[in-house]
């Protein structure tokens, strides 16, 4: 079967809920459909930046070990998950922001995945007072293996097109995902004489590296 015939729903994080929102918000109903969403623009994550070099108003990515957690609340609806990060280079605050709800603990995953003593990517702003550098965190990724495996940090990572339905590190999650499984099957349209004569770049290669550049 063609990626073209195969729902997105079959990809492994994905189910027929998150397919109709997908096709609902994004127009991606198929494999083909997503293997062939490309990104808006690439972040390059791949050095991140010394904690001591953290300047206020930039966006940065820092890595370190988590060394203290604790929640606090900012108004009546308001919650914060705070995390101390510490480099060779020094410490500083990462902080995510949550509405509160009754329905569930919107700061579940994050106590879950981010725990003392972890290694951890974050992205985000910077800000600072006379005594703290903190990070307002966009995206994390807490590392547990390789880190050459990593999809949201240590790396070009890309940026896509989204909706508030979805966040870019779900996106990237799936498509990595169908790249493995299905990449190989995406058909040459040029044929092999041509690509070496003109020094061309074969499709699979091509849609793998817009998603996920080497450099």
């Amino acid at each position: 079967m063609s990626i073209e015939n195969i729902s997105v729903q079959y990809i492994k994080g994905v189910g027929e809920k998150t397919a109709e929102k997908l096709c609902r918000n994004l127009g991606i109903k198929s494999v083909r459909d997503l293997l062939y969403y490309f990104p808006r623009e690439w972040e390059d994550r791949a050095n991140p930046t010394k904690i001591s070099e953290l300047k206020p108003g930039e966006k940065a990515t820092v890595r370190g070990k988590v060394e203290n957690v604790s929640t606090e609340w900012r108004g009546r609806y308001i919650v914060a998950f705070r995390v101390k990060i510490n480099d060779f280079s020094g410490a500083a605050n990462a902080v995510w922001i949550r509405r509160y709800t009754r329905s569930y603990d919107v700061l579940g995953t994050l106590k879950k995945e981010i725990t003392k003593g972890c290694d951890i990517f974050v992205t985000g702003s910077v800000s600072s007072d006379l005594w703290e550098k903190t990070v307002n965190v966009q995206e994390y990724e807490v590392i547990t293996g390789d880190e050459k495996n990593l999809i949201n940090a240590n790396r070009i990572v890309p940026v896509y097109p989204l909706t508030e339905k979805f966040t870019n590190k779900f996106l990237r999650t799936i498509i990595k995902r169908s790249i493995e499984k299905y990449i190989g099957t995406i058909a040459e349209i040029i044929p092999d004489n041509y690509l070496e004569k003109y020094d061309l770049v074969a499709l699979k290669s091509a849609v793998q590296n817009i998603h996920f550049p080497e450099t």
